[in-house]
């Protein structure tokens, strides 16, 4: 605004100057149209008065010089004079007038140089404004980019810890319902391995078919719940890419082993028959053999595997055994706070049977205050304290007995009191 204003100053000062050079001029022009009006005139009248003086020659021939021939040459004198001093001071406004030009013109390149240098200062200072403007909306237009790309990192660094706290949830989920499980399974097999040696204690038949079989069936299971307790130990990261890698595998093997059973077709149903009447039999007497002999060993086994669990499972007595005491720690602790809670409603309850027993006492002394007030009374006016008639007492045996039961009463609600304080 500031260099807008700059510009519209100096523009109406150039304005300014050019009115005033056109003023110039036109006095510089007057002033020259009038030395040669007055040139004009002066010869026009040279040219008159020589006419006259041509005119009046022979006359003043005839006549002698006669006074008006004077006085026509006294203004051409006159006139002379004035042509002349006309003339001088033409050529002084003209000499005055170029002098005047020249510094006008001199002037006027200064100030057209001033503006220009002016003209080129403000543009410069305009330039670097707008340079220093520009380069500050481009390092703003960056920090606002900066910013919006921090922004977009933030939110997406939040999405995605969102996304792996749900994936870690879902994960801590799956662990404890995977950790239920095997410890319902657990759980079963300790039952199944108490079953076992209840049956071995109790001398069962052994060595039979049914009983091995069973047998291995049990280590089988054992042995499976320890290869599901092992392979749930293992991130599920990892396991999903070997289930990957497992199915490409399987993919794999598929194609290769359909492209190689064509050829091995034909030889399929003589493998088949080469097994069931030669391999089979023979396999399953070795089965038996197996099953007779290694009954011992799978009972061994059987130990060993039950000693195995037993340690692994120690940990998880160990937690049960805390647990149970924990709960028994805030069973006592309710129960105490149950105790305190009763003592605390038997203290009101004596505190509450106190100011009852006070209050009694209170009366009860009131009374006693007022019956030996009424006696003495009485008895100054010489009344019975007994029957309240104003004549003497007839029965003063039975007055003082009254006196004695209040007096008994009195000490018993007493040491009731004091009792109850204790």
């Amino acid at each position: 605004m500031r260099a807008w204003r700059k510009l519209l100053q100096q523009q109406q000062q150039q304005r300014l100057l050019v009115l005033l050079a056109l003023l110039l001029l036109s006095g510089v022009f007057a002033a020259a149209g009038a030395k040669e009006a007055s040139k004009g005139s002066a010869t026009e009248a040279a040219a008159a008065a020589a006419a006259a003086q041509r005119e009046q020659a022979p006359a003043a021939g005839e006549q002698q010089q006669p006074p008006a021939a004077a006085a026509a040459a006294a203004d051409l004198a006159a006139c002379s004079k004035k042509l002349k001093y006309a003339e001088q001071r033409a050529d002084n406004a003209e000499a005055d007038l170029l002098a005047f030009r020249q510094k006008h013109e001199e002037s006027l390149a200064a100030c057209t140089r001033q503006l220009q240098q002016q003209q080129q200062q403000q543009q410069q200072q305009q330039q670097q404004q707008a340079e220093a403007l520009r380069n500050r909306l481009n390092d703003e237009l960056k920090a606002k980019s900066d910013l919006e790309a921090a922004l977009r990192k933030q939110q997406q660094q939040q999405q995605q810890q969102t996304v792996e706290a749900e994936d870690l949830r879902r994960d801590l989920e799956k662990a404890l319902a995977e950790l239920r499980q095997q410890q319902q399974q657990q759980q079963q097999l300790r039952d199944r391995m108490h079953r076992m040696q209840q049956q071995q204690q109790q001398g069962s038949a052994a060595g039979t078919v049914d009983k091995a079989k069973n047998l291995f069936l049990d280590v089988g299971q054992i042995y499976m719940a320890a290869f599901e307790t092992a392979a749930a130990a293992v991130p599920l990261s990892v396991r999903d890419a070997a289930q990957q890698q497992a199915a490409a595998a399987t993919a794999a093997a598929g194609d290769q082993l359909s492209k190689v059973y064509v050829h091995l077709e034909p030889y399929v149903e003589t493998t088949k028959d080469f097994y069931y009447s030669y391999v089979h039999p023979h396999a399953a007497a070795a089965a038996v053999w197996l099953i007779s002999t290694g009954s011992s060993a799978a009972e061994k086994t059987a130990a060993a595997a039950n000693e195995q669990i037993d340690a692994a499972l120690a940990a998880v007595y160990r937690i049960s055994y805390a647990a149970q005491q924990l709960q028994q720690l805030l069973q006592q602790q309710l129960q105490q706070r149950q105790l305190q809670q009763q003592l605390q409603q038997q203290l009101l309850q004596q505190q509450l049977q106190q100011r009852q027993l006070q209050q009694q006492l209170q009366q009860e002394l009131q009374q006693l205050l007022l019956r030996q007030r009424l006696r003495f009374c009485f008895l100054g006016s010489g009344g019975c304290c007994c029957c309240h008639i104003a004549s003497p007492c007839s029965k003063p045996v039975a007055a003082a007995a009254a006196a004695a039961a209040a007096a008994e009463r009195f000490h018993f609600l007493r040491l009731k009191l004091c009792s109850s304080i204790t």
